[in-house]
């Protein structure tokens, strides 16, 4: 028989770990920010002080409704500072919606909060705390910082939602993600379901037994087999009523009506809620022979091969940075880019290069490591990358290189680990985009040099020096100034409506201009190995780190979205001379966190972990292979750190991509090779590939998690130096 275990659809990550009912004790395994954002735990060593406490002016805090029935919150609160109570309240909103304010006392004082019936959700709901505090005062160790503890949950008829029970829940559809293969544990009410192409002859098998804490109430627990057809309609399969707890059930339920079709499978419990049921398995078992239904696997951690196939080159890496790849001729751009161009024709060039974030804090991380922003839990600026994670110019110096960073941004002068590795170090005044590095610092004649040029444009402003101002705007004679921090005010705090349709075609033209600006800096530096003879020899690299958006989602600049214009990059790779029998264009979708087992594979560098997210882009281009494993993003959506992120998490598998909205729990679909602008969301035509393709994103987003076990945590954004903030702020990174 071939088994196919069940995966959980509606794993949610923050019950993965050992959380406690009064929230003192944070998860083992993934740290406190697995809780939500913007806490610290103080007095953990002590149960009868222990608590969080508020670090940030709004912190969020999720819990798990299975039955999306609770009614009432308890919560003990008080607050340390030296600021005046009586004005500043605690404000409590539940999934966005306002819920009360709360006073604030130096002495710990009990409340109890009623849940509006609309405001619950069945699954995922978010409780976000928010106060208000002085902009003088927020670098203050005295201003006023509440803190919460005993926080409770109760649902319909007063019963408590996390009572006398373990909330760790172990799911058997990975042995890599799961404690204990043999187990799911389920404590009541849950439920955990998996979307599945039923196999011919298929039947779902099941073994469990209930238990309970010593001395609970002997209350019959209803444990239950379910599933949706494609059209949704719900046909029970089993269901057993438990009290006793002694023996073990089974379930064994014939799914041939079914076959050939994609279903929706549920186990579930529901109960007085003070009983765990172990599901000793639960699977689906097919006859033999035939094919196990398909899945979308997660991206894990290969490692990266060796084939030496590139020599020991000098290696060029440019980043332009905010480059869309529609911008560029090689990528179909109408207007000229000829360096890049020139590049283009003498080496690969990959049409469906995709960013791993849709801003430089998460993606350039990525780039530098081979694995996801999320697994390296990067986020806020100044996210330290884990000490036991090699970056590629660690690696590169590791073979004798001479390793050279040379960036326009001020993003490094704060994100310290990201020059980890780097021998010589160069940054330019800030904004001083005409300077470039010269040829003494892009070439050894000692040894092989490895230099990383990050340059701003085409990034906002779109303000390009002559004679590129101009190039294609002249005929504007409007009054807007294309600034970072005038776009990033669209749409949340100017509507779009106020622009013309010359307003807008003046932006984009602007940004063109800057676009042929980044160009001909790619020129100059080109031009540098021309004169020094050591173009023909050179491994060069262009690429970007995110794209651009001009309002075909509704907005400007890039970092709050995970479409095609904030991911789709250019991406051009001119090989060494004596490589030979390459592809000249390569149409497959890949990611930027393939560069480094790229360049692990091609220059033979000794493997320094355990491998990579990333796939090596050598067998891609020389022999003819094809990539298997889907495509990931992920954006925090920045905008101040002194409020909770908005993430979107981002699949793209086949034909298919689908984005994520954690805090909401909702998903868009598109079919990308019949709509690449992505402007026909099929969720609501196709809920049932919807459901299939979310318990893939879920499964990636649980992989990510756990794949580093420990990871330090950023600090704060204030405790930068105050003129990179200017800096980035000037960037629209900080507004």
């Amino acid at each position: 028989m071939e088994r196919i275990w069940l995966d959980f659809a509606d794993h949610v990550w923050f019950q993965s770990g050992n959380v406690t009912t009064d929230l003192i004790s944070a998860p083992r395994r993934v740290g406190l920010q697995n809780l939500g954002y913007g806490w610290r735990q103080i007095h953990s060593e002590d149960p009868a002080r222990a608590a969080f406490e508020m670090d940030v002016a709004a912190a969020r805090l999720f819990f798990f409704s299975a039955d999306g029935d609770t009614t009432a919150i308890e919560i003990e609160i008080s607050a340390v500072g030296r600021r005046r109570l009586k004005v500043t309240p605690l404000n409590l909103l539940l999934n966005g919606r306002p819920l009360t304010k709360l006073p604030l006392s130096r002495k710990w004082e009990q409340h109890r909060v009623e849940i509006p019936a609309p405001v619950i959700r069945r699954g995922n709901n978010r409780l976000d705390f928010q106060i208000a505090i002085p902009k003088k005062s927020q670098k203050s160790r005295h201003r006023l910082r509440p803190k919460i503890r005993n926080l409770r949950f109760f649902a319909t008829n007063g019963r408590r939602e996390w009572p006398e029970r373990p909330t760790t829940l172990q799911v058997a559809g990975d042995p890599e993600l799961s404690l204990d293969r043999d187990t799911i544990q389920m404590p009541s009410p849950a439920r955990l379901e998996a979307v599945i192409e039923v196999p011919e002859r298929a039947r779902l098998t099941a073994r469990f037994q209930v238990r309970r804490p010593p001395g609970a109430h002997l209350e019959p627990v209803l444990v239950y087999a379910k599933l949706l057809d494609p059209e949704l309609e719900e046909h029970p399969l089993a269901q057993e009523r438990v009290t006793e707890s002694r023996s073990a059930f089974d379930f064994d339920v014939d799914l041939s009506a079914w076959q050939g079709q994609r279903v929706r499978l549920q186990l579930g419990a529901g109960g007085p809620g003070n009983a765990v049921v172990s599901w000793h398995w639960a699977i689906v078992e097919a006859q033999p022979g035939q094919t196990p239904p398909g899945s979308i696997a997660p991206i894990r951690r290969q490692p990266a091969p060796s084939s030496g196939r590139l020599g020991r080159p000098d290696v060029l890496v440019v980043l332009l940075d905010a480059a869309r790849a529609d911008s560029f001729s090689p990528f179909g751009g109408t207007r000229p880019t000829p360096h890049t161009a020139r590049l283009a024709s003498q080496g690969t060039v990959f049409q469906q290069a995709m960013a791993a974030s849709s801003w430089t804090g998460q993606s350039i991380p990525s780039i530098f490591t081979g694995l996801y922003p999320d697994s390296l839990r990067v986020g806020p600026w100044g996210s330290p990358l884990p000490s036991n994670i090699a970056t590629l110019a660690e690696l590169l110096s590791g073979v004798g290189y001479r390793t050279v960073l040379w960036t326009q941004h001020p993003f490094y002068g704060y994100q310290e680990d990201l020059k980890r590795g780097f021998q010589e170090f160069h940054r330019p005044e800030f904004r001083d985009y005409r300077t470039l590095p010269s040829q003494e610092i892009l070439i050894s004649e000692q040894q092989p040099t490895f230099a990383f040029v990050h340059l701003i444009p085409p990034h906002a402003p779109y303000t390009p020096p002559p004679p590129h101002r101009g190039l294609y705007s002249s005929w504007y004679s409007g009054s807007i100034e294309p600034e970072a921090t005038f776009l990033s005010r669209f749409p949340d705090k100017r509507s779009t409506e106020e622009l013309t349709e010359e307003d807008r075609r003046f932006i984009r033209d602007r940004y063109d201009e800057n676009v042929a600006f980044a160009d001909a800096q790619v020129g100059a530096l080109l031009s540098i190995l021309d004169s020094s003879k050591r173009y023909e020899d050179s491994l060069v690299i262009l690429m970007s780190d995110h794209g651009e958006a001009f309002l075909e989602h509704g907005r400007y600049l890039h970092s709050r979205m995970l479409f095609r214009e904030f991911l789709h990059v250019p991406l051009v790779i001119k090989w060494p001379r004596g490589v030979s029998g390459y592809e000249a264009e390569v149409a497959e979708p890949m990611s930027l966190v393939d560069l480094v087992p790229t360049l692990e594979d091609g220059l033979a560098l000794p493997a320094q972990q355990e491998g990579y997210q990333g796939r090596s882009l050598i067998p891609l281009v020389f022999d003819g292979a094809h990539r298997q494993e889907p495509l990931w993003a992920t954006t925090r959506r920045v905008d101040t750190y002194q409020k909770p992120p908005r993430p979107l998490e981002m699949l793209q598998a086949g034909p298919w991509k689908i984005l994520y909205d954690p805090l909401s729990d909702s998903s868009r679909i598109y079919q990308i090779e019949n709509d690449p602008g992505e402007s026909q969301d099929l969720s609501g035509e196709l809920p049932m590939r919807t459901l299939y393709l979310r318990q893939a994103l879920l499964r990636q987003r649980t992989y990510n998690r756990e794949l580093l076990q420990q990871a330090p945590e950023p600090g704060p954004i204030e405790d930068s130096d105050a003129e990179i903030q200017k800096q980035l702020e000037a960037l629209g990174y900080l507004n």
